[in-house]
């Protein structure tokens, strides 16, 4: 069971950093640099985002409280082991902080799975899979796992771009760089993805489609 988060533990937003709408913009194309980078890497870069994620928010963390940029609610840090999260009225999203790594280490297996059948896939001869077929394989795999992600919501702040990263990382691994995804702010797709919740994948994906 969770214990309380210890009252003088401070919540986190990054947006409360008097210089984050400067240092943002800056720092996610350092991350997207790397990433391009980096093809290669792609794999391991979606399974493990916290190294981005320190690369990302290091320098908008509350001073003394350097050690929620890279590491994960539920972490073996004070403030961090109970910190608990939410995202306005859908319980959905979430996990309780000692389920996230436990929860993070089964995405991370799911990943791998989904990008090695996606390899296979773009293995194949256009006669047997054609090239809208292998893109509409990818982003039905990126809605996927972006809700996954989104729904553990791991990190105590910068989920969104942890996510968005996620899937720029997936679509690089088959050379495709998206131009209307933002790594830098949230488009608009909260209500997508709790329609994704709901069942109804299609308007996530087709959204996410508009995008490349």
């Amino acid at each position: 069971m969770t214990s309380a988060h210890p009252r003088d533990c401070p919540g986190w937003e990054y947006t409360d950093h008097p210089d984050y709408k400067k240092l943002i913009p800056s720092l996610c194309d350092d991350v997207l640099r790397h990433l391009r980078n980096n093809r290669m890497l792609t794999m391991s870069l979606a399974c493990e985002t916290r190294p981005s994620h320190h690369a990302m928010f290091e320098r908008l963390t509350p001073p003394g409280y350097e050690y929620f940029a890279g590491n994960y609610r539920g972490s073996a840090y004070r403030c961090l082991k109970y910190y608990a999260v939410g995202v306005g009225a859908d319980l959905r999203v979430g996990y309780p902080p000692d389920g996230v790594h436990a929860a993070m280490g089964i995405l991370c297996d799911e990943i791998r799975k989904e990008m090695r059948l996606l390899d296979i896939v773009h293995d194949l001869p256009d006669a047997q899979f054609d090239r809208e077929s292998r893109l509409l394989s990818v982003v039905l795999i990126a809605c996927k796992i972006l809700e996954k992600f989104l729904t553990i919501h791991p990190y105590a702040n910068g989920n969104g771009h942890m996510g968005r990263l996620v899937v720029w990382t997936i679509f690089w691994r088959y050379n495709y760089w998206p131009r209307g995804w933002p790594l830098d702010r949230s488009p608009k797709y909260s209500a997508l993805l709790s329609q994704y919740r709901d069942g109804m994948h299609e308007p996530l994906e087709h959204f996410v489609l508009s995008c490349l």
